[in-house]
Parts: C-alpha cells; structure tokens; sequence
C-alpha cells in the first residue's frame, strides 16, 4: 500500500498514477486478514476489488483529457515524496504498541511484547503513508482524479488503522470504504467529459 502512494503521489503521468492508486488501494482487503474467512468478508473483499478497478477506470477517463501527464501542482518533488512516506511508515510501525496502549490499556502488556513483524504494526505504517499522502499531495491537488485518489486513500487509511489497532468493525465496513473511489471518480469523469 505504501508503495502505491508513493507511485501516485510521485506520479507525473497518467499510468503510472493509475497503476498507484491500483497498487494501493487493492490489496486492502488482506490488512488484518490473510485471506476471506467467511461468507461476509468474501463479500466485502469482492465489492472492494471491483469498486477499486472501477474507479481506477472512471479516473482514468478523468484524466484523459489532460492527455499523457498530469497537470502538476506545487508539491515535493520525488525524492522527497520518498523521505516523507518511509517516515510515515516508520512512525506508523513504532508507534503501534503506544497506538494499543492508549486505546486498550489491558493489552499493554502484549502489545510491548509484540515483534517488529507484527503484520499489525506494518499495516499502521501503510495506513501512515497513504493518509500522508492524501492529505498532503492528492487533496492539495486541482484536477479531479487525484482529488478522487486523496479521497479514497483518506478512507483506506482510516480503515486500515482501525484495522491495526484491533477495532472490531462489521465486514461490511470494507465495502462502504471501496464506494469512495468509483462515486469521487465517476463525479471527476463527468466533469472531465463536459463540453468547455
């Protein structure tokens, strides 16, 4: 997920921003869970998956007519996208005990005890990065389709850490986040396809 970010927030053209917001954002469905385990969740990781490729093809169609590269807005240039977002994921990773410690003091015990590859405390740091870089590159951004991106990516990360931190959401929850991409990016290609 992380490395996804990074490629659409870096990103200058138009695939290698969709083939970002793809990477980061269709993996979703593992965080906390290696695979589907029950009816509802395999419900949830479908919607997600389509929910995902469709609004990856409605932004695609948003920025068409901006043609190969994106417009660009003033923002860190890509090395520095990649300082930012190792950051995010290293402050994500270390502060996960401290994250369980003030949300569940029951479990601070074992959340002190816990390795550094807990898959918890990785999924706090993707969930890191990608809110880093919603808020700072995609939703500073003017054209519509990384506005949908900053979007989608506001609510991944919102629900992968209340994933990582052990909140018992319903299974469904995964799907009503997926809708967030196609209905931000349908609205981005409908203003994209009007006449000027």
């Amino acid at each position: 997920m992380a490395t996804g970010a990074l490629g659409a927030a870096s990103a200058t053209g138009r695939l290698p921003f969709m083939a970002g917001v793809i990477a980061a954002l269709v993996l979703l469905p593992l965080v906390g869970r290696a695979y589907p385990t029950t009816a509802g969740w395999a419900l949830a990781a479908g919607i997600h998956l389509a929910a995902t490729l469709l609004g990856a093809l409605l932004a695609w169609v948003a920025t068409r007519p901006a043609g190969p590269t994106l417009p660009e807005s003033r923002t860190l240039d890509p090395r520095g996208w990649v300082i930012v977002v190792a950051l995010a994921v290293a402050f994500g990773v270390a502060a996960w005990p401290l994250a369980i410690e003030w949300l569940d003091p029951l479990r601070t015990a074992e959340a002190r005890a816990t390795g550094w590859l807990e898959p918890a405390r990785w999924s706090l740091g993707a969930s890191s990065a990608l809110i880093v870089v919603a808020l700072g590159r995609l939703l500073v951004a003017t054209d519509p389709a990384r506005l949908a991106a900053g979007a989608a990516f506001a609510m991944a990360a919102s629900w992968s850490m209340a994933v990582a931190v052990g909140a018992g959401l319903p299974e469904l929850s995964l799907a009503a986040v997926s809708l967030v991409l196609p209905v931000a990016a349908a609205t981005a290609a409908w203003r994209a396809l009007q006449p000027a």
